[in-house]
């Protein structure tokens, strides 16, 4: 029907980047202030099907308070756990001298901590650390396996179940808020960092649905991360670039483009929604407001109530 249509186009495919960059605080909130994107780091999360560091030779490690750790940890376990300390102190003077103070999580697997801990007490502990290369005093902290690790989380901006009931009580999105709220302290950590509920009915439900977030894992916070290994809801050309990336030329996929018949072009001022369904500010928004608040079972509603009520529709395609 459109074959006459169809070109071939490289500049439709996935692009191939060039270059890399540090997962800072101040990085990844360019992913929102450029392409509204919601990177996040995963804080506070339980401690899950975890065992402790001297039953397991896996484990990781999170610098959580960069910064103002100088002094050390708060209340450490460098007594009880010797062994640990001096693990922990040899796997940094393993890093690049570089890396050394700037590491903020330490992944270290397939090495035994050599201690004994029948009490768990080591389970969740802290570790004065003295970094080799510098001297400086750093605390790192037994974590759960995705502790500070940095998630695309626009999927659960939309999806996750404990928006229907904000949303009724006029509330915030709970996972938006955190990069849309005004910022008064200027802590740009705060924008950027998920801080797991502390609800005991909420304990294991980022590790039993962790399956829904594999996709959109960027990295661990303060790493480096090559542009091209984003995932793909990461990919923004303006944020990669922004960040000194670069795009490889004639470097996308060559594709098939097809036009459709009668396809016409999209008008924004027309909107995009259909207005079926308010609940708590449903004052405060009229009828043929750009944009409405909607649960998102009611999505598929708008669609075909758009489709049915306007021609030609925001489709891009006359129905």
């Amino acid at each position: 029907l459109n074959e006459d249509t169809c070109i071939p186009r490289a500049d439709c495919g996935a692009a191939v980047f060039a270059g890399a960059f540090r997962l800072t605080a101040e990085n990844m909130r360019k992913f929102y202030e450029l392409d509204n994107k919601y990177v996040y780091r995963l804080t506070n999360l339980p401690l899950v099907s975890t065992s402790n560091p001297c039953k397991t030779n896996n484990n990781r490690f999170v610098r959580k308070d960069a910064g103002n750790d100088s002094s050390g940890c708060s209340s450490d376990s460098n007594d009880e756990f010797p062994t640990i300390v001096t693990a922990l102190t040899s796997f940094i003077g393993d890093m690049n001298q570089s890396e050394q103070d700037v590491v903020r999580v330490l992944d270290i697997n397939g090495i035994s901590m050599n201690c004994n801990d029948a009490s768990n007490d080591s389970l969740g502990a802290s570790f004065t650390v003295t970094i080799p290369s510098s001297g400086a005093i750093a605390c790192f902290t037994h974590s759960y396996k995705y502790e500070s690790s940095v998630f695309v989380m626009n999927d659960w901006v939309v999806n996750h179940p404990g928006n229907p009931s904000y949303y009724k009580d006029s509330q915030t999105n709970p996972i938006a808020v955190v990069a849309e709220h005004e910022n008064i302290s200027g802590n740009v950590e705060e924008s950027v960092s998920l801080n797991y509920p502390p609800w005991s009915f909420h304990k294991f439900n980022f590790h039993q649905q962790v399956w829904r977030f594999d996709d959109y894992l960027v990295g661990n916070y303060g790493d480096v991360i090559n542009f091209n290994d984003l995932p793909p809801a990461a990919k923004s050309p303006n944020v990669i670039t922004d960040l000194g990336g670069t795009i490889v030329a004639d470097s996308g996929e060559v594709v098939e483009v097809c036009s459709s018949p009668g396809e016409v072009a999209n008008s924004p001022v027309a909107g995009h929604q259909y207005l079926l369904q308010k609940a708590g500010d449903a004052d405060e928004e009229f009828s043929d407001a750009l944009d409405q608040d909607h649960d998102r079972w009611y999505s598929n509603h708008m669609v075909w109530n758009t489709a049915t009520l306007n021609a030609p529709d925001q489709l891009r395609q006359r129905v």
